[in-house]
């Protein structure tokens, strides 16, 4: 019992000495006192789904249009914008169960013409509203939360 404790405090910290290249996933160990086993697991703690046809930003990531991404940030609060229009308000995402509105305001007329954001239109929208909502993923994966952007009209 004692060599398994020993060990598991040599792996912390190793651990905690390197830098951790995978960013977008939280590492969480358990050990269990009845076996001579030791579970670990691995997983992103949020994963956005981008059902949109237009690219989103958050404050660290950028998120393609019909794409799955990662997703790590250290604090409860998000906020996503398209790049010519402003951060939408901050939302929590650690409320499973939770379904709104994602609405930004344009910044900028000459910046959504220039860099085409919304393909084939004359008319660039005062406001994009976009579609949320929260949910945890499904077993094995339970301990992910999945925010997914969907195009709102």
């Amino acid at each position: 019992m004692e060599v398994r404790k020993v060990h598991h405090t040599q792996l912390a910290s190793e651990s905690l000495e390197q830098e951790n290249p995978l960013e977008n996933f939280e590492l969480r160990e358990r050990i269990m006192d009845f076996t001579s086993s030791y579970q670990v697991m691995v997983y992103p703690k949020y994963m956005v789904v981008n059902k949109t046809s237009i690219q989103l930003q958050s404050e660290k990531q950028i998120f393609e249009p019909y794409s799955n991404n990662y997703f790590n940030i250290n604090h409860d609060k998000a906020s996503f914008r398209v790049p010519g229009y402003r951060y939408s308000d901050s939302l929590n995402i650690n409320t499973v169960g939770i379904s709104g509105i994602l609405a930004m305001d344009i910044d900028s007329k000459e910046h959504v013409r220039l860099e085409r954001i919304l393909p084939g239109r004359e008319y660039f929208p005062q406001r994009l509203d976009c579609g949320l909502s929260i949910s945890t993923a499904t077993a094995p994966f339970n301990k992910t939360f999945i925010i997914s952007i969907t195009p709102r009209y």
